[in-house]
């Protein structure tokens, strides 16, 4: 599970691992308002979504021509989360002690929020731990009483 913007560590990370293990499964996440590499595969080609926004503001950027190449020939699967979602995690992570910028929250927010059917064990990369402390007010305030503490 691996979060997508541009495509590059995505495209990085699944053809690194499909040359060691060809059997395993990768995931790319981007948010449901920015889901321009989804709607790419979907069509065949580069689908740029505008206007392009997110809490996830580091994954705004339109998929590359390359990059968007090595994910159509390596990528397994491809999910979207809501924004709700991606803020709920945020902030589950920092309470957990662990300081993660909503954009690397997308991976974790995709397996809690079972977006995939996962086979075996299953690894999350969260990155990025450039957040604001202010910006978790505003995300305390998007989830209200999205779910219950129960997943964390």
């Amino acid at each position: 599970m691996l979060p997508t913007s541009g495509g590059g560590l995505l495209a990085g990370v699944a053809f690194a691992v499909k040359q060691l293990n060809p059997q395993v499964k990768i995931v790319g996440v981007e948010p449901e308002t920015s889901n321009d590499t989804y709607l790419s595969l979907q069509s065949g080609e580069i689908t740029p979504v505008i206007p392009n926004k997110s809490i996830a503001e580091g994954l705004l950027t339109t998929v590359g021509e390359i990059n968007f190449e090595l994910i159509k020939q390596f990528v397994d699967e491809f999910v979207t989360v809501s924004e709700q979602e991606i803020a709920w995690t945020t902030i589950r992570l920092k309470r957990l002690g662990f300081k993660t910028e909503t954009s690397g929250a997308v991976s974790l927010a995709a397996c809690l929020f079972s977006k995939f059917a996962p086979h075996g064990r299953v690894l999350a990369l969260l990155t990025g731990g450039n957040i604001d402390e202010s910006k978790y007010e505003k995300l305390e305030e998007m989830t209200g009483s999205f779910f219950p503490d129960k997943l964390l």
